[in-house]
């Protein structure tokens, strides 16, 4: 993390430094560092309107249990969208595969 000691003393009560756009420009030496990379995938909007209008129901009409499974659908079909867009990374492949197992994680290697 870039700003480790300074997220530190916030969380040690510290008040918060407000930026300025000179701290930006000394820091420069440290922006031009490689710290890994950053993948940016934008899905499809989910058009609230025309979903709600594609229902049996208008949602003043539903009861609250069908309101709590058309948000639970909605929940699925958004955690869908995400996993469609999703860069699998090495190290997320690996984490996977050891929560996977039986035992979550490492500890059967001990």
């Amino acid at each position: 993390m870039i700003e480790e000691k300074s997220y530190l003393r916030e969380l040690g009560g510290a008040p918060k430094a407000k930026e300025k756009t000179v701290d930006l420009i000394k820091s420069s030496k440290v922006l031009r560092k490689r710290y890994g990379r950053v993948y940016v995938n934008i899905g499809d909007p989910i058009q609230m309107k025309a979903y709600l209008s594609a229902q049996r129901e208008t949602f003043e009409e539903m009861t609250l249990e069908e309101r709590q499974s058309l948000y639970r659908k909605i929940g699925y079909e958004i955690v869908l969208e995400i996993s469609k867009v999703s860069v699998v990374t090495p190290f997320a492949l690996i984490s996977a595969g050891l929560l996977s197992h039986d035992r979550r994680g490492c500890l059967w290697m001990i």
